[in-house]
């Protein structure tokens, strides 16, 4: 069984959303929009292994934080191959936004549709491009 928590980040107010496992504890973070203490130690107090982050797409409202999760719980990122170009332009909208950006580079590249398993949560992806080229819907 799977249980959702969001968390609203960042100045976009990105719903960010961790899926985990009841029973084998194990969770995916999905579009870290900002750093949040409050994330990591709630994903701390209930005990969560945190393996992998996912992002829907590659705007800078959605990995802003990905380096930083890693970092926290030594998880992979993940992205659709279609986006790997916007990670390398994010940093014209960030310096426009006046924020700094370090583009995450990607442990997993979803090159297709259907089930697929981040440790014990499967999660059927949908490629659905048009707000991104690599846009995708879980």
């Amino acid at each position: 069984m799977y249980r959702v928590r969001v968390f609203v980040l960042g100045s976009f107010a990105t719903n960010t959303y961790v899926i985990y496992d009841v029973h084998r504890r194990e969770a995916v973070l999905i579009d870290p929009g900002d750093c949040s203490d409050e994330l990591v130690n709630w994903v701390d107090e209930e005990g969560l292994r945190l393996r992998h982050i996912l992002a829907t797409h590659g705007h800078i409202d959605h990995i802003s934080c990905v380096d930083h999760y890693r970092d926290v719980f030594g998880a992979k990122f993940v992205i659709h191959k279609a986006d790997l170009t916007i990670l390398n332009s994010n940093h014209r909208f960030a310096k426009f936004l006046g924020v700094s950006y370090k583009k995450p580079e990607p442990d997993i590249v979803i090159e297709s549709e259907g089930v697929h398993k981040f440790g014990s949560i499967e999660l059927s992806i949908a490629h659905t491009p048009g707000h991104t080229p690599g846009s995708i819907t879980l």
